[in-house]
């Protein structure tokens, strides 16, 4: 009797361990898609596009041509509107190589667009360089992200239940040089 139940244990195990590796498996080979509804209100947004398979965010492009003075900053029409799906909202933020090479960025990165905002979505963008920035019909000028949405519960307790921190913040932990 005692070998039965090994043999059905064993039985058991083995099919947990394949449904579960087969699992992983279907996971791996996933692309995950979360379909949004949107609304092109200008020909020119027609250029939002993934620059590449791996790529995380979606190439927002601007649909107006705009000059951003040094030090100054410029709300930009995207042409987009969209109904975020419920359980999501959007972050827009920089493009590294407009930030880094042009010193232009979303100031506000990263913008929040929450999934109740049906409006079209506009870009902030900063020009934190010495000259003057030109940015064009059709220009990529943020990315637009789609993340999964996860509210907080506060439950009230006494200071002592927090716990010991480190305090002060705003670089306190160290990791630079003063």
């Amino acid at each position: 009797m005692v070998f039965l139940h090994w043999c059905v244990l064993l039985l058991f195990g083995f099919l947990i361990g394949l449904t579960t590796s087969l699992m992983w498996w279907n996971l791996v080979r996933m692309k995950i898609v979360q379909k949004v509804k949107v609304v092109l209100t200008d020909r020119a947004a027609e250029g939002m596009m993934y620059a590449s398979e791996g790529s995380a965010g979606l190439d927002v492009v601007s649909c107006e041509n705009v000059t951003i003075v040094p030090g100054k900053s410029v709300i930009i029409s995207s042409g987009i509107r969209m109904k975020i799906p419920r359980g999501f909202y959007a972050h827009l933020v920089s493009r590294s190589g407009l930030s880094v090479k042009k010193g232009v960025f979303v100031i506000n990165s990263p913008g929040i667009i929450d999934n109740d905002y049906h409006e079209e979505i506009r870009v902030c963008l900063y020009n934190a360089n010495n000259e003057a920035f030109d940015v064009r019909r059709g220009d990529r000028i943020a990315q637009l992200l789609l993340m999964p949405l996860y509210k907080m519960s506060f439950k009230k307790v006494d200071a002592k239940r927090l716990g010991e921190g480190r305090g002060f913040g705003f670089g306190s932990s160290g990791g630079f040089s003063e």
